[in-house]
């Protein structure tokens, strides 16, 4: 029944007529949820072509596009993403988009880019001006964990532009050090962040995370940490509160109060995306380690519902993109 309906939810994502007017940040997530293959319409050229290339190289051949030249930039230091803008998001905080290309297994060395002043490329070398630029600052570091965990990978050390030693154990260190909650989606991708970079450490390392040491084991404590916090704090029902890190039975900071409040609103309001959202991002920041996480009932159970609400309430949740493509990719990870 759970492989049935999972099944059936991934199905329902062939029906978002993804196309070129969509905003960077939703093809990217598109991307994430149906793989590199993930295919787009071009609106310019009357055709289907790949997401991929349409986001690497193809944005600035579309006339009147909302941002000009395209989203891949050039300055002295390299090729970089354009942010967008508030109605038209691409690149909205730091190595967002490359990190979750990363995630969605995008071949960097084939992926082709071509820059507004016309430089050819790939987004290898998107990851070389992203590594000369990055330091850690106060800014969220989720979607650089992600990049850097893959490339250059998770035990490579470089120094930025201004000779600082960056690494992968630096970038985990300042993730981890966060309170649960903080960051963007209620701090649901930092944890998805450390869960990718501690799954491609032990399968680089042919280790158990139990066995981890050091950081590392640090930061799979804090992904326990983590996953205890959604099960207590998950509804009979299977869904999970987006005060998924409440420690007790009611919120106690304002933090917490902000998020307790917009529950409510949404599920009054919402329904299906108060479901979906919450509980499709805490599974999405868990599933990189679904392959080492034994207590699954609970995992089972939100499963489901998420599943369960995507094919019966499709009607609502069909063009909320973030929503939907966090969840679907949790369920082919969780439902393989």
């Amino acid at each position: 029944m759970l492989i049935h309906t999972i099944e059936e939810a991934i199905s329902r994502l062939r029906y978002i007529q993804l196309d070129s007017d969509f905003p960077p940040s939703d093809v990217a997530h598109m991307i994430l949820a149906g793989g590199p293959s993930q295919p787009i319409y071009n609106v310019q050229e009357g055709k289907f072509q790949s997401a991929v290339e349409l986001l690497c190289s193809g944005t600035r051949e579309i006339q009147n596009y909302p941002i000009p030249g395209g989203i891949i930039r050039e300055d002295s230091r390299g090729p970089y993403f354009h942010a967008g803008t508030g109605s038209f998001p691409s690149n909205k905080r730091v190595n967002e988009l490359l990190g979750i290309l990363t995630v969605a297994g995008v071949h960097f060395d084939g992926a082709k880019i071509v820059t507004d002043k016309g430089t050819q490329g790939t987004l290898t070398d998107m990851v070389d001006s992203a590594m000369d630029r990055y330091s850690i600052t106060a800014e969220e570091q989720s979607w650089s964990l992600m990049l850097f965990s893959v490339h250059p990978g998770v035990t490579a050390e470089w120094r930025n532009r201004n000779g600082e030693l960056q690494s992968v154990d630096r970038i985990l260190r300042s993730v981890i050090q966060r309170d649960y909650g903080i960051g963007a989606c209620f701090g649901t991708h930092a944890i998805e962040a450390v869960s990718f970079a501690i799954s491609r450490f032990c399968l680089e390392r042919d280790i158990e995370p139990e066995n981890l040491e050091g950081i590392w084991k640090d930061a799979w404590q804090h992904v326990i940490g983590a996953t205890n916090l959604m099960k207590r704090n998950q509804r009979d029902d299977g869904s999970i509160s987006r005060c998924w890190y409440k420690k007790g039975r009611y919120p106690t900071t304002s933090l917490q109060w902000r998020e307790k409040l917009k529950d409510l609103t949404a599920r009054r309001t919402e329904p299906a995306k108060a479901i979906v959202y919450p509980t499709g991002h805490c599974l999405d920041a868990i599933s990189p380690l679904s392959m080492f996480l034994t207590d699954r009932e609970w995992i089972d159970s939100a499963t489901y519902l998420s599943a369960d609400t995507i094919e019966s309430r499709w009607i609502p949740l069909a063009r909320q993109i973030s929503t939907l493509t966090h969840a679907i990719h949790a369920l082919k990870l969780l439902g393989s």
